[in-house]
């Protein structure tokens, strides 16, 4: 979406926004009117995170979740309002989370994942996936805070209920992606707690599912991300243990899924840095190879797509990029610690 088109969206949701505000104070007693509103802040909400408009984003959903609760208030017994609920605030601790404020996003997540807990006594699918998910959230928040053991013991029981209904619903594709999101998050924790043989199985795991999900519809960028994100996880997984052929393929196969982003016209500025990183971890393999074109075409590479991408990460990676041009022209050696087998 470019910027007119965003423009063009924000000025949609917040007349829808406004519209469905003034009916609903006009009238307090329509609940499906309430409901429009909070629907309203949430997609608005949605439209200003997509473009890293983070505090304007966190303030719909506050208003989003503010709204909700009063649903909740007014209708007690309503499962659709409790839901509700728990996506607004599973929103809000998605910006915390972005905004690395863990705390804040651990005790927002913990108030989604006890609504979603309450509403999955019913049994039905959906609102099982709903626990899985917030399982997963509040387990990847708890592993970034150091607390290794409630976070395996929630990504555990994430894997348990998400598989459960993969197994009762095979075809869904969201539910599968959903477990594959679960396995990788196991994954990571597993491989920071040198659990490293469980590590490479749950990332296996994630990515049996994320492939064929990605291969099954070639145009949806969620799988398409999806399948990108799991393979960098695995890809540093495997350099991490000095499986260098491994890490060298599936890093390959990284940069396979982001030209398949950009040719659905998903280029945004987010995935060019993700580009220019796994260039660059494929131009350090190559030098530390001892292939010093191949390295200086990755690197090249690396600074290429981080052309006109302002920000902070990418101003870094850039400086990184050119700086190793630049030795590797000199002739001039570098520490390959983590390259080499």
């Amino acid at each position: 979406m470019y910027a007119g088109q965003y423009s063009v969206a924000n000025a949609a949701f917040g007349h829808a926004v406004d519209l469905a505000k003034r009916y609903s104070q006009a009238n307090p007693n329509d609940l499906n009117w309430r409901r429009e509103f909070y629907a309203s802040q949430a997609e608005l909400g949605n439209s200003l995170r997509s473009q890293g408009r983070w505090q304007e984003a966190a303030n719909s959903y506050e208003a989003a979740s503010l709204i909700a609760e009063t649903l909740v208030r007014a209708a007690p017994d309503d499962a659709g309002f409790k839901r509700d609920l728990s996506i607004a605030l599973e929103k809000k601790g998605h910006i915390f989370r972005e905004a690395g404020d863990y705390p804040a996003a651990l005790t927002t997540y913990q108030k989604s994942l006890d609504l979603a807990r309450s509403l999955a006594s019913s049994g039905e699918a959906y609102t099982l996936r709903d626990l899985g998910v917030a399982l997963n959230e509040v387990a990847e928040i708890q592993s970034k805070l150091g607390k290794h053991e409630l976070a395996a013991k929630n990504y555990g029981e994430s894997i348990e209920i998400l598989a459960g209904v993969v197994r009762n619903y095979p075809k869904d594709p969201e539910y599968r992606s959903a477990l594959a999101n679960s396995y990788s998050g196991a994954g990571l924790l597993a491989k920071d707690q040198g659990r490293f043989v469980e590590a490479g199985s749950y990332f296996q795991s994630a990515l049996s599912i994320a492939k064929p999900l990605a291969e099954s519809d070639s145009s949806n960028f969620h799988f398409l991300q999806q399948l990108l994100l799991l393979q960098g996880n695995y890809a540093d997984f495997l350099l991490s243990q000095r499986k260098i052929d491994d890490a060298l393929a599936s890093y390959l196969s990284q940069i396979a899924t982001i030209k398949r982003l950009i040719a659905i016209g998903k280029g945004s500025n987010n995935l060019r840095v993700n580009a220019s990183a796994t260039y660059y971890q494929l131009g350090e393999i190559r030098r530390c190879q001892g292939n010093l074109k191949a390295a200086i075409e990755n690197f090249t590479a690396a600074a290429e797509a981080l052309r006109g991408v302002e920000a902070r990460d990418a101003r870094r990676n850039l400086d990184m990029s050119r700086n190793r041009i630049a030795l590797v022209n000199a002739g001039q050696s570098a520490s390959c610690t983590g390259y080499i087998k």
